[in-house]
Parts: structure tokens; C-alpha cells; sequence
């Protein structure tokens, strides 16, 4: 057998004879729990007990140093002795060689009634003020529901603003509507749930912690002009809390300490690149003429390419990157002295996303004289040439698509 193993444990504490009748399941198979090994797991290691039982309860929150060591004498009293803190529920085990009865008396029950009361109540009260709030910043920044919806999908901030407030104003209803179902009836005697549903409990709470802290974690990012710079500091954002609860798996100073550490090196490193790195450009009057190039690999439609009889002035031209890791945004432009060329490129990295880029740009097309969609990207095209013209619509097309 295995020295040790990690399982699941981010369970709602509204579940805890669930989580109860999961461990004491374990206990039965040789498996006894000696606490928390993560932010999300405990760890599990061998046991010779046969005796072995588990209670759980939920703890509350407001109590302090010496109630929780008066809880904890009551219980040794009982037959039982604390293992760990987890979630927001008080895990004990059975003393060696004694099989005590679970203390489920009407105090307990009232005890429980106030645990979720008080959940209850802060829960309702944190989310007014929040919605207050994001209402207040909503009405004095302009910032409505259109504005926020218009090209969402070019901008991180934007579309996880448009995606995770509607995700979490639901699970804040349904949070609500599980604390007034746990005060009505899991403050009684009652059956645990299904695995199955312990774990869907479980891991909603575990997605909405990662959704909200994903809203500040973008805001911040969204200074830095690479995609691939915001993607990787995204990544080391999550992989922080992974990386402290295995580095600090036995001590939780330590894990905290490490995860402070992860969080704030994150963040730091995204404000040195903020200010450093600029987005990809290039300027004929800066760089020479070589993004103008006929092998150039990027988006470039000269004015020669759709009239190469015609003689013209010097042309200035300009070229800048940008978008979102949904799409990528590409801008180049010329100017000639009676005329110039615009070209946006949009290259959708969620293929699903180019339908919805089409009829945007479908609707919006009264000042690009050239829309077409080839695979995942979408080709917009302005300028003074005579897009009319079908010879020079399909030079166009040609110079483009490479």
C-alpha cells in the first residue's frame, strides 16, 4: 500500500455528513486522515484501525482561541479528537479503542442553525454592498451594458467582465438559495448526499473562487501589450496556490508565506513589464520600408498592389498589433498624398468566435468598403481605391490571403 495519498476535500460545510460518511468510507478501505495537504486535498496515510470514525460539523466562524479549546476538551470528553479546520467544517476521529456515539443533540442543531444563519446574513450583506458598488462605478465611469458588450472579444478585461458577472451574480443566487436550504433543513438530522453530488457542490465552489479572483488578476494584466506575456503571467497566477500548498503541505504559515510570495512576484512582474514592453509596431518613417516589402509576412496591402501602373508620391505606412487571447488584432495603413489603404486583420484563436466577428463587422460595414472571411480570420479593407471595381477587389483578396 501507498504511504500516503491526497483526496479531494474543498467540500461545501453544508455537506458535512456527506464528508463524514466519504471519510469513514476511506476509514473502512485502511485509510485515516491526518489533515490538510493543499488548499483543496487532505492527506490520507495507512491505518491498521478498524475502530476508526470520523464526525464533521461546521465550524463557527466567530468563535475565538478559547472557545474552539473548550469545544475541543467537550469532544475528548466524548471520544473524540480534532484532526483539522477544512472549509469551514471541524474534522475529528475517534480516540483509539472507542467507538463514540455521533453528538447530534437538539443544542448541536441549534449550533448549527446559528452557523448558517450567520453565513446567511453576512453572505446577503457582502453581496448588496458589492452590487451597490459595481452599480456606483458602472453609473459614474459611463460604463453600461453595451459599451461593455461592444467587441468584448478584443479586449481580456472585457470579456472576462462580460463572462464572469453573469456566471457569478448566478452562483451568487444559488449561494443564497443553498444557505437558506442548509439553515431549513441541514441544522437537522438528516441523510448525506451523494458523492456525486458532494463533489459537484464542491467543485462550483472551488470555480467561483477561481472566476473571482480571475476579475482582478485580468484588470491588472491587461497593461501589458503581448498576448502570449499576459497568457504566461496568467498561468503563474493559478499555478501559485498549487505551488504553496505542495511546498507548504505540513505547515500552513508556510503555505500562506508561499503563496503571498508567488501572488505578489506576479504581480510585480507584471508591472515592470507593463511599463516596459510595447506592443509590436512598425513605422516606415522609424523603420524603413521593409515591412513593405512584397515577401513581408505580414498583413500588407500596398498601394501598387491594386494599381501597379499608377506612379505616386512617397508612402508612409503603419503597422500594430494587438487584441485579446481570443483574437488577435492586426492594423496596417498607408497614406499617400491623395489617397490611403486601411487593412485589419482579426484571426480568431476560438474558431466559434469568427461567425460572431462576421456579423458584427457585417452590421458595422458602412465605412469598410471590403469584407471577407477566409477560415478563422475576417478581412476588413478601406481606403480611396475603387472597391467597386471587381478586378480590384480580387488583387485584394490575393495580396492577403498568403
Amino acid at each position: 500500500m501507498k504511504e500516503s495519498k491526497n483526496r479531494f476535500l474543498a467540500f461545501s460545510f453544508g455537506d458535512y455528513e456527506g464528508v463524514r460518511a466519504c471519510l469513514d468510507a476511506l476509514a473502512a478501505e485502511g485509510w485515516e486522515l491526518t489533515g490538510r495537504s493543499g488548499w483543496l486535498t487532505g492527506r490520507f496515510v495507512p491505518t491498521r484501525r478498524t475502530e476508526l470514525r470520523y464526525d464533521v460539523v461546521p465550524a463557527d466562524p466567530r468563535r475565538g482561541q478559547e472557545a474552539m479549546e473548550a469545544e475541543v476538551e467537550t469532544r475528548r470528553g466524548l471520544g473524540w479528537e480534532p484532526v483539522d479546520t477544512v472549509w469551514g467544517m471541524d474534522i475529528y476521529k475517534s480516540l483509539p479503542c472507542q467507538l463514540p456515539e455521533l453528538p447530534r443533540s437538539e443544542a448541536d442543531c441549534r449550533k448549527f442553525r446559528r452557523v448558517f444563519l450567520h453565513w446567511l446574513i453576512w453572505s446577503a450583506a457582502f453581496l448588496a454592498v458589492t452590487a451597490a458598488a459595481l452599480f456606483f462605478v458602472g453609473d459614474r465611469t459611463g460604463m453600461n451594458r453595451e459599451q461593455l458588450a461592444y467587441r468584448w472579444y478584443l479586449s481580456d478585461s472585457k470579456t472576462v467582465l462580460c463572462i464572469a458577472l453573469p456566471f457569478l451574480g448566478g452562483m451568487a443566487v444559488l449561494w443564497l438559495v443553498w444557505l437558506i436550504f442548509c439553515l431549513l433543513r441541514r441544522s437537522k438530522i438528516h441523510r448525506p448526499s451523494h458523492q456525486g453530488m458532494l463533489y459537484l457542490r464542491g467543485g462550483l465552489q472551488v470555480l467561483v473562487i477561481a472566476v473571482t479572483a480571475l476579475l482582478p488578476v485580468t484588470l491588472w494584466l491587461n497593461a501589458i501589450p503581448r498576448a502570449w506575456l499576459r497568457l504566461v503571467l496568467l498561468i503563474c497566477f493559478y499555478l501559485s496556490p498549487l505551488l504553496s500548498g505542495f511546498i507548504g503541505r505540513e505547515n500552513g504559515r508556510k503555505r500562506l508565506l508561499t503563496l503571498g510570495s508567488g501572488v505578489f512576484a506576479c504581480f510585480l512582474a507584471a508591472m515592470i513589464l507593463g511599463w516596459t514592453v510595447q506592443p509590436v509596431r512598425y513605422d516606415t518613417a522609424l523603420q524603413g520600408s521593409s515591412c513593405r516589402a512584397e515577401d513581408s509576412s505580414l498583413p500588407v496591402l500596398r498601394a501598387e498592389d491594386l494599381e501597379p501602373d499608377s506612379e505616386r508620391q512617397e508612402v508612409s505606412a503603419w503597422y500594430e498589433e494587438g487584441g485579446s487571447l481570443l483574437v488577435k488584432e492586426q492594423h496596417y495603413t498607408e497614406l499617400w498624398d491623395d489617397g490611403y489603404i486601411d487593412v485589419q486583420v482579426y484571426t480568431c484563436h476560438v474558431p466559434l468566435l469568427a461567425d460572431t466577428l462576421m456579423d458584427d463587422f457585417t452590421v458595422q460595414n458602412g465605412e469598410s468598403q471590403l469584407l471577407f472571411r477566409e477560415g478563422n480570420r475576417i478581412y476588413s479593407v478601406s481606403g480611396t481605391a475603387d472597391w467597386s471595381d471587381r478586378a480590384v477587389r480580387q488583387a485584394a483578396q490575393s495580396v492577403l490571403v498568403k
